[in-house]
């Protein structure tokens, strides 16, 4: 991104587009930014169902830029195709930015899991603008964190 710390723009926060979760920035100068985005094999995003409490990961397997694996879902979830998926609040992700739609949903046998395949909102073929997102709480948050034993 052409924005860096001279313009607020610190290391893991949120970046989104009007159509939903593009990534996270992971390192920041002063004038620029670089963005570990969801379609990059080593990026793991909490996320969940809307209107529901099932969550799991968003991982890209490397394969189609359009498309996304909701990994870590048990199998009794209740998930459909066509259930929208959204972010799950974290130190990075406010709750509700929109991911993606759900397209297939199949046991993996011999699993406590579920293959549930995404279709993402955001396309990264013609991605142009994005917003920057902060967690005006991450300091609070993350000193309670360290309480715990």
């Amino acid at each position: 991104l052409n924005k860096g710390r001279a313009h607020g723009i610190e290391p893991v926060m949120a970046v989104i587009s009007p159509q939903g979760l593009v990534g996270k920035t992971i390192s920041v100068s002063e004038h620029f930014s670089l963005v570990l985005p969801i379609i990059h094999p080593k990026a793991t995003f909490s996320i969940q169902v809307l209107d529901s409490y099932y969550f799991g990961l968003l991982k890209w397997d490397g394969g189609k830029p359009t498309h996304a694996k909701f990994t870590e879902i048990a199998n009794h979830a209740d998930v459909q195709p066509g259930d929208t998926v959204i972010t799950r609040e974290s130190l990075t992700l406010p709750k509700g930015i929109p991911v993606g739609e759900i397209v297939s949903v199949q046991p993996i046998e011999g699993s406590n899991f579920l293959d549930v395949d995404i279709r993402l909102f955001v396309d990264f073929a013609s991605l142009y603008h994005v917003q920057v997102v902060q967690n005006a709480l991450k300091e609070e948050q993350i000193k309670l964190e360290q309480q715990v034993p």
